[in-house]
């Protein structure tokens, strides 16, 4: 029995063309349409299953798929299970079929074992120290994955990896792209072979997709092969990955021949409050419709707005007094902790959220990560704080030590530790002249000395010091972690899958220590952050913090949009049309309320020129009107008019600005705009 549809996913679910493109809005059922585009071709077209394949761009998307699926038509979509049974999974694992149905024996390399190779290599080449493996292997990818010869000042050491995965017999994840692309192109059998075995090619998530993954579809496509595409270029935020949403406009129809488009514009999700602020923010953007609100009932009290916004005069202040809100909203509406989302833009302003919720002693969860206090650089910087802080006796001492001897690096490897080891171990390195540990070759020697001067200057410091004080010898003082883990300066070196420079995440370490006048205090908090942030399980009872990035797909009745301040949303390094996507994104994850917080020093212009709502310093008076400051700089009278006369009405309460939770008045009506589920 087909899933129950509305009619614009039901026209859709039906489309008879070999090329459909349907642009799915936010919260308008992409998954369910999905679902019932498979459900429709088995049951009512008769295609066999193994004639159909699903490509998602997660593996959580499509264990979610597979689930639906099984729950809603009662076969398992897996070919091993039988010839009913359809394909899904992601691009990889599609490729990697391709691969295995020639290649036998082989298996993948994953993110950490390439490092290993490229660190070794760079090792044994003797590479300048400027060249990190992470650097190497992201130029490598976009190389493999434009086709294009390697870059000449790593050519060596791309060629060197490659021979390395091709001794060991792996591919890494470009490989199973690339690799793939090759064999289909070169190979016309395998291509014949693969062209035949789907009639039916499903692809969800179709803006996230790079020119190298359509390249690869395209080789399992001939003109009779039905192509199913489902997708929202609001949401396209990967371009880090090369995903480019303006291909998908511009170039399929050149390589795929004509589509046809449908849109899915009905939203299930969001009150009308924050449909409109979404529509405002994509206003005009290429490949976008504008989402109508289906809901209009809402289990939100009366007296709480759809729509609020915060300003404070620090972070810290905007953490706590935005977290003080969702506990008050608590109060008087039934919600659970993980009924509510924080999403910032990059991970290091979760930091601040972070201590308050322990301040708080609110119970959290950091989505699909781990505590600010566990990420790599924040880590290396809090062992060398217990180095300074920690009795020798206490053995994370010896830990802290064992993590960081060679960070920044003093190109001490395995040999010297476990010679060190042999001669009685950190217990010895401390001990008199005399005593201390020996080593053969000149450079080790003169390495140990200089750590051993590095720690007892770093434990003299801390005398009398503030933790803060202490941070800034670690990270900018003599120690210098900060040049070291940014060789080129403000390189683009993402510490997290997606976002957050490690300069960014230094700068927030130092802002934390701020608040603790002595080290032990500061280092207690980290503990307890780091136990708490440790916990990375979604349940009821915690308060979701989260990235923007991945959060992508999620939805929550309270969602607090955090750090809305120019340079960090939109970020320094970003594009505009991507920022303001992720502004889209983020602002409709929220199904019944929106709280938009930032700092009053620069509030982000995404707010202020896109949105109209009046920008606000943090106030005195709880319920004062204030008046939108003109932008510095700015001698454009109409331009400051438009911004604080057009949007939503505002009040303030306790620090914050507050919408009525009116509808969007028709000085700020928006233009079109699609989003994803």
């Amino acid at each position: 029995m087909l899933l129950s549809l509305d009619p614009e996913q039901e026209r859709a679910m039906r489309a008879p063309e070999t090329r459909v493109l349907v642009l799915s809005g936010a919260g308008s059922g992409k998954t369910r349409l999905l679902t019932a585009r498979a459900q429709y071709l088995r049951e009512e077209l008769h295609v066999p299953g193994n004639q159909i394949a699903c490509i998602t761009f997660s593996k959580g998307a499509a264990e979610e798929m597979a689930a639906r699926l099984v729950g809603d038509s009662g076969f398992y979509p897996d070919e091993a299970s039988g010839p009913q049974g359809m394909w899904i999974g992601t691009i990889h694992a599609l490729g990697l079929r391709i691969l295995g149905s020639v290649f036998r024996g082989r298996t993948v390399a994953d993110k950490l074992v390439s490092t290993r190779f490229m660190s070794r290599i760079l090792k044994e080449l003797k590479a300048p120290k400027e060249l990190k493996p992470g650097e190497v292997l992201k130029r490598l990818e976009r190389a493999k994955s434009a086709f294009t010869p390697w870059p000449s000042d790593i050519a060596v050491y791309c060629e060197r990896y490659q021979d390395e995965l091709a001794q060991h017999r792996m591919w890494d994840f470009t490989d199973l792209l690339t690799e793939s692309v090759r064999l289909l192109e070169d190979r016309l059998d395998v291509r014949a072979s693969w062209e035949r075995r789907y009639r039916h090619v499903l692809v969800d998530e179709v803006q996230d997709t790079s020119p190298v993954q359509w390249r690869l579809i395209r080789c399992l496509v001939q003109p009779s092969t039905h192509l199913f595409c489902v997708g929202d270029l609001g949401q396209s935020i990967y371009a880090f990955r090369g995903a480019r949403p303006e291909y998908l406009l511009d170039d399929l129809e050149k390589l795929l021949g004509q589509w046809t488009t449908y849109a899915l514009t009905r939203n299930y999700r969001s009150v009308p409050q924050v449909i409109a602020l979404a529509n405002a923010i994509s206003a005009g953007r290429r490949g976008m419709v504008e989402i109508q609100p289906v809901r209009e009932e809402t289990t939100r009290p009366a007296d709480l707005s759809a729509l609020e916004m915060l300003w404070a005069d620090s972070a810290d202040r905007e953490a706590h007094q935005g977290l003080a809100l969702i506990q008050q909203a608590r109060a008087g509406w039934a919600l659970e902790p993980g009924d509510i989302a924080v999403l910032c833009r990059t991970n290091a302003q979760i930091e601040p959220w972070e201590a308050a919720c322990v301040a708080a002693k609110v119970p959290y969860v950091v989505l699909g990560g781990v505590s600010f206090y566990l990420r790599s650089e924040v880590a290396d910087v809090i062992a060398w704080l217990r180095i300074a802080g920690l009795e020798l006796e206490d053995p994370r001492w010896a830990a802290s030590l064992d993590r960081v001897y060679n960070r920044p690096s003093r190109y001490l490897g395995k040999a010297w530790r476990d010679e060190l080891e042999r001669q009685g171990g950190w217990a010895r390195f401390l001990g008199s002249v005399s005593e201390q540990p020996s080593f053969r070759l000149p450079y080790q020697r003169r390495a140990t000395e200089a750590l051993l001067a590095d720690v007892w200057a770093l434990r003299d410091a801390t005398a009398g010091a503030s933790a803060c004080d202490v941070v800034r010898w670690v990270v900018d003082g003599r120690l210098g972690y900060r040049r070291w883990a940014l060789a080129d300066g403000e390189t683009v070196q993402v510490t997290s899958e997606v976002d957050s420079l490690v300069s960014e995440n230094l700068d927030a370490v130092i802002a934390g220590a701020t608040r603790f006048p002595r080290l032990a205090e500061y280092l207690e908090f980290v503990d307890l952050c780091a136990v708490r942030g440790a916990r990375r399980q979604l349940g009821a009872a915690r308060l979701v913090l989260s990235t923007i990035h991945r959060a992508k797909g999620l939805e929550w009745p309270f969602v607090t949009l955090a750090g809305c301040v120019d340079g960090k949303l939109p970020h320094a390094l970003g594009t505009e049309d991507e920022e303001r996507r992720l502004f889209y994104v983020a602002t409709t994850r929220a199904g019944d309320r929106l709280l938009v917080t930032g700092t009053a020093d620069g509030p982000s212009r995404f707010v202020a020129d896109l949105v109209g709502l009046p920008v606000l310093a943090d106030p005195e008076d709880v319920h004062a009107e204030a008046e939108l400051p003109a932008p510095e700089g700015s001698g454009d009278p109409e331009r400051v008019e438009r911004r604080a006369g057009a949007g939503t009405h505002l009040r303030l309460v306790g620090g914050t600005a507050v919408g009525s939770g009116g509808a969007v008045e028709p000085g700020a009506r928006a233009g079109g705009t699609v989003e994803r589920e």
